[in-house]
């Protein structure tokens, strides 16, 4: 009689168990793999988007420090259209030769994402719209120009609610504030 020469069934069920276990480990390690991998790439991305919005900032910052150093920058307060409280507390700098401007809102509505409308009026009564907005949340200062083309000299500013589906161009919702520029030359 010949002996068997198959492997005894204990030897082989502790070759599966390490195999099987093998596998497991390894699924682990890929696993975690994948997951630092990703943690990483998010990192990445979101320290990118942070140095873009970091440069953005810093961007605006210098353009409204330029526009602000400019001697051909004049300040004008709005004052409201209709009352509210709290009181609407808008001013505007502009500056003629950049076809620039900066809007300060001091006290925003609470309403975010909102969007509204600067409207420069010439002495002549020809209004020129530039667009401001969407709101956020904490901020103040909003940076404007109107559509390129457009030089007429402003001699009143009418901040406006923005009407879906009005062109650059447009009249606007109803008027919050206005001012007249002193001092025009």
């Amino acid at each position: 009689m010949q002996p068997d020469q198959t492997t005894p069934p204990r030897q082989r069920n502790d070759w599966a168990t390490a195999l099987v276990a093998a596998c497991i480990g390894i699924g682990f390690l890929l696993s975690w793999g994948t997951y630092e991998m990703r943690q990483r790439v998010a990192q990445s991305n979101a320290q990118q988007q942070f140095r873009h919005e970091r440069d953005d900032m810093a961007g605006q910052q210098m353009d409204l420090g330029q526009l602000l150093a400019d001697p051909g920058t004049k300040l004008i307060r709005l004052t409201a259209a209709i009352e509210q409280t709290p009181p609407l507390l808008v001013s505007v700098a502009w500056n003629d030769s950049r076809q620039t401007g900066a809007l300060f809102w001091r006290n925003q509505p609470d309403q975010v994402r909102r969007r509204y409308l600067v409207r420069l009026i010439s002495s002549g009564g020809a209004a020129t719209a530039a667009t401001i907005g969407p709101t956020e949340p904490g901020r103040t200062v909003y940076l404007f120009s109107p559509p390129p083309g457009n030089i007429a000299m402003p001699r009143e500013i009418v901040l406006c609610d923005f009407v879906e589906g009005d062109a650059p161009q447009g009249a606007g919702g109803a008027a919050l504030a206005s001012g007249k520029i002193i001092d025009a030359d």
